[in-house]
């Protein structure tokens, strides 16, 4: 505990230090008190101990130098060493949320290609890592997401536990080859009557998704195997394909919009929308571009 006294010392003076320098500069102390302190993570497989989550940029836009070494626009980064030194495993808090029980970071943004997510958003807006996940918990989020196309269960728990039963096909949606679409297939489902039905995740890579589908037993009686088996003939047969994505990207690329204000200074940059197969060019300020305040898609 002795180093959290230490730590959150550390940024207490900090916060003192940006308002006695910068007094007019309320983002500097405003950035130093996001930091957020933890015993541990709540993501499986990271490092044990302490964690600081936090932005630790220096606050100098992108064409500015610093006033010398006591410029109060360093401190997030100097502060981010010292907490260093104190044991903290420093992250960025813009790609973790709490967890609603225990309280601990729980990553909502990928470190890697196989990585899912290791938490299920309850009520829409509350996470719950594994850790603390109740069996009633996976049974209304189970239900919650129940006929949805637009959610999956994540790898870590079983829905067979739960009374689903596992249709015995693979699905996989990627850039190569096979492009199943759980939106078709959803369609497809409830053309036949079924709308207890979820996705599951079985693995992601740099270019996939594989994915397989469960039926609650109650939208399969009276008899559940012989409906399961004519469901896997069904779906086996149908056109539940989506649009390839690598013809869609290569169409995007193909027609890449010219650069929509030419004698204005900025960062040029292209969104592709796969669906579409439409790329739209934009241009933004530097700035705007380091901070991310770019325009939303059309």
């Amino acid at each position: 505990m002795a180093n959290f006294e230490r730590a959150q010392k550390i940024i207490d003076v900090a916060i003192n230090r940006a308002e006695r320098l910068a007094p007019n500069n309320w983002s500097i102390p405003s950035r130093l008190d996001e930091i957020r302190l933890y015993t541990d993570y709540a993501e499986p497989g990271y490092p044990n101990g302490p964690v600081a989550l936090g932005n630790w940029n220096d606050m100098l836009n992108y064409d500015e130098k610093a006033d010398g070494p006591r410029d109060p626009r360093l401190l997030p980064n100097k502060v981010g060493q010292l907490l260093e030194q104190l044991g903290f495993d420093l992250d960025w808090s813009d790609q973790y949320t709490e967890c609603c029980e225990c309280c601990l970071p729980v990553r909502t943004q990928a470190d890697c290609y196989s990585w899912t997510q290791s938490y299920l958003l309850l009520n829409d807006c509350e996470p719950v890592c594994f850790d603390c996940l109740t069996d009633s918990m996976i049974v209304e989020y189970l239900a919650e997401i129940e006929g949805g196309c637009n959610s999956a269960i994540p790898p870590g728990f079983d829905p067979e536990d739960f009374s689903y039963h596992r249709l015995n096909l693979d699905f996989q949606d990627g850039w190569y080859g096979t492009n199943h679409d759980p939106r078709k297939i959803g369609q497809a489902l409830e053309n036949l009557g079924f709308n207890r039905f979820l996705f599951k995740i079985d693995g992601v890579g740099q270019f996939s998704c594989d994915f397989s589908v469960y039926v609650h037993e109650e939208n399969l009686k009276p008899d559940i195997d012989k409906t399961l088996d004519l469901l896997e003939n069904f779906l086996s047969k149908e056109d539940i394909d989506g649009p390839d994505i690598a013809k869609q990207f290569q169409k995007a690329m193909s027609n890449i919009p010219h650069d929509p204000e030419p004698q204005k200074e900025g960062v040029k940059y292209v969104s592709i929308d796969l669906d579409k197969g439409k790329a739209t060019t934009y241009k933004v300020s530097p700035q705007d571009f380091i901070e991310g305040n770019l325009p939303k898609k059309e």
